[in-house]
């Protein structure tokens, strides 16, 4: 699917970025994501950043961050949410079909940046 059938000029938009220990770091994740955010016209205006938080080892309803955008989302805070890669929001399938299906719900689209695609089955690789 092409992105600017999802993103347009003007949306809000907010990024989810994730790293599993603290010898990591967001740069990588941020730049892939205000770059393909500013190619199609749009604005992030909130991050929410889960740092040295495995996605193997915390659920998805122990990483606070995560949380709180799933709380943004439910309120219509924001219009997109981008993400550098599938695995920065969940390692496991039942949690993939928690967030997306949350999402859905919302009517809130989620943008992959390194393939530019939006998140969806179709582009899992689970490890």
């Amino acid at each position: 699917m092409n992105l600017s059938n999802v993103l347009n000029p003007g949306m809000r938009g907010v990024f989810y970025g994730r790293h599993s220990t603290n010898k990591q770091e967001m740069d990588m994740q941020q730049v892939s994501v205000y770059e393909m955010v500013r190619k199609y016209g749009c604005t992030i205006e909130k991050e929410y950043l889960d740092a040295g938080v495995s996605a193997k080892k915390n659920k998805v309803k122990q990483r606070r961050q995560l949380m709180e955008l799933i709380t943004d989302a439910e309120n219509g805070s924001f219009d997109f949410i981008a993400v550098y890669n599938n695995d920065r929001l969940a390692r496991h399938p039942l949690e993939h079909q928690y967030i997306r299906e949350t999402m859905r719900i919302y009517g809130i689209p989620i943008v992959v940046s390194s393939t530019e695609t939006l998140y969806d089955a179709k582009g899992d690789i689970i490890a």
